[in-house]
């Protein structure tokens, strides 16, 4: 991985006729590097692996040019190849995303490893639970759900209307009650990205007739991307992902369970698990501080798009890989309100983290 072998560029035009590579542009910026013994700065790409057509890049650090010369390409013109070698002590690069790719394959790989999946299965894919700092063996013993559990019905829930779409919802459609309900449109792109926040967001529920492939059911389908739950040492247990993942993502839902704000210090412990959007708005725009998505690239998450859910959530006793998020002074996270439950005993929207910027 310390060296790697470039094939300049040129000779092979979609427009022009073949020919063979010539000194200029890139092919004699990197000579002159090589010359001068200059460090030039390497990005590598990778098929993304939730987009067939999609690459993502990542930055791989320093690199000198070592060695040039002139080689044959399958075409039979002649190409400049540059041997480059990584500079010494540097933070890991693409070496980190092939060694991801192989914990996925395998999660008994990934070294440290306390527990493969801390989900005892109840997420699509495995969580894997690592301590590489020190002895600590576990956080505090918690029930793993996926979902937010009512501990009685609420009251005052509103149905949801049913589409009656025959294959899947389309957007613009004005006989689509679900994408009338998101204001005339779909809130995801056909991958499955949120484009932009808003303050409720339905999607279809089990009463609608489209399919399970409509672009409008993407929360209630549960995570799909690979998490580790680490031990970082001085700020406790954190959480990020092996996978690569674009603005709008569906990360998590925050489970746990509906409490009474009202009692929440009955013990005399301040619950660090809870989450109310009816507190200060201080405090809940502290997850939503930097949103970028498709058509909401503004810095700032009007107060006035936030919804405020009549519950309060807490992950302390019941929860999943959301309760070990934690705050930033520049967090690559919001949260969006979604519904999609058609039961009365549990229709109040469900609270949910979605990615806001491009790669973590």
């Amino acid at each position: 991985m310390n060296i790697l072998v470039y094939t300049g560029q040129g000779g092979n035009s979609r427009y022009k006729e073949k020919h063979d590579q010539k000194l200029e542009r890139g092919n004699l910026a990197l000579m002159n590097s090589m010359k001068k013994k200059n460090l030039i700065r390497v990005v590598r790409s990778e098929q993304d692996p939730f987009l067939n057509s999609g690459k993502i890049y990542i930055y791989d650090g320093l690199y000198r040019v070592e060695d040039s010369w002139m080689d044959k390409a399958k075409n039979g013109f002649s190409v400049f190849k540059y041997k480059l070698r990584r500079e010494p002590g540097q933070p890991d690069g693409i070496s980190v995303w092939k060694m991801t790719e192989k914990w996925k394959a395998n999660p008994a790989t990934r070294d440290k490893a306390i527990l493969l999946d801390l989900s005892s299965k109840v997420e699509n894919t495995p969580v894997c639970l690592v301590n590489d700092v020190d002895d600590e063996k576990g956080p505090r013993y918690f029930n793993y759900v996926t979902g937010v559990e009512y501990l009685r019905p609420l009251s005052k829930t509103k149905a949801l209307q049913s589409c009656k779409c025959p294959s899947v919802c389309l957007p613009g459609d004005p006989n689509c009650s679900c994408s009338q309900l998101n204001g005339g449109d779909l809130p995801y792109t056909s991958p499955g990205l949120l484009v932009k926040h808003i303050p409720m967001l339905y999607e279809c529920s089990s009463r609608c007739q489209c399919s399970q492939d409509c672009r409008n059911r993407v929360t209630q389908k549960g995570v799909y991307l690979n998490f580790e739950v680490f031990w970082t040492g001085d700020c406790g247990w954190g959480v990020w992902s092996w996978d690569p993942i674009r603005a709008g993502t569906f990360i998590c839902e925050y489970a746990g369970k509906i409490i009474d704000e009202t009692n929440m210090n009955m013990d005399g412990e301040e619950d660090e698990y809870a989450f109310c959007t009816s507190w200060p708005i201080d405090k809940t725009l502290r997850w939503n501080q930097g949103a970028e998505l498709l058509e909401d690239a503004s810095a700032n998450v009007r107060t006035e798009r936030l919804k405020k859910l009549p519950i309060v959530i807490s992950a302390k006793s019941s929860g999943n890989v959301a309760r070990f998020l934690n705050h930033s002074c520049s967090p690559n996270l919001l949260w969006q309100p979604v519904q999609y439950c058609q039961d009365p005993a549990t229709g109040y929207p469900l609270l949910l983290c979605q990615d806001s910027r491009s790669y973590p």
